[in-house]
């Protein structure tokens, strides 16, 4: 499981995908901690956040409320969160979702590549890493380093019906 090809129909733009404001974001398909898969593009007719991540990183483990009370008052305006974790165990991320009482989607980037393919990192060099992407998969926004709740809901402004 790793990045994918993003089919011709599910790109709006006309131009290949980037993690760039204005640009579809690159497709991929992971598995799940439970043994399923997610297609990100399968996603597409909602707005979706994309939270790179891990169980180690603190500033991670620091935005984690953030991003649960973020998914629990928007979700029923259509809003998905995709966590996706760079290369650990399905138990530590078991874990971990069950310690900040995640119910979002959490999906496994075991080797790397689709971090890669997102371009981690920006002036934090790495994660927490979040884009935002409306219901047509269009990257709109995107932020380094953990989140505030006024950071976090300004991005989703940007995704987000009125």
């Amino acid at each position: 499981m790793a990045p994918s090809e993003l089919a011709e129909a599910k790109n709006p733009t006309g131009r290949s995908p980037a993690p760039e404001a204005g640009r579809a974001g690159p497709d991929f398909l992971l598995e799940t901690p439970q043994g399923g898969t997610l297609r990100l593009s399968d996603l597409q007719g909602q707005p979706v956040l994309i939270n790179f991540w891990a169980t180690w990183c603190p500033p991670c483990r620091a935005e984690m409320p953030e991003l649960v009370a973020a998914y629990d008052t928007h979700q029923e305006h259509g809003l998905v969160i995709v966590g996706v974790d760079l290369q650990e165990t399905n138990g530590q991320v078991l874990d971990f979702a069950e310690e900040f009482g995640i119910v979002f989607p959490l999906v496994m980037d075991r080797s790397g590549e689709v971090g890669d393919a997102w371009r981690l990192g920006g002036p934090i060099e790495g994660i927490p890493t979040c884009y935002f992407l409306d219901e047509t998969g269009v990257v709109r926004a995107f932020f380094y380093g953990p989140m505030t709740e006024e950071i976090l809901e300004g991005r989703l402004e940007t995704i987000l019906p009125d």
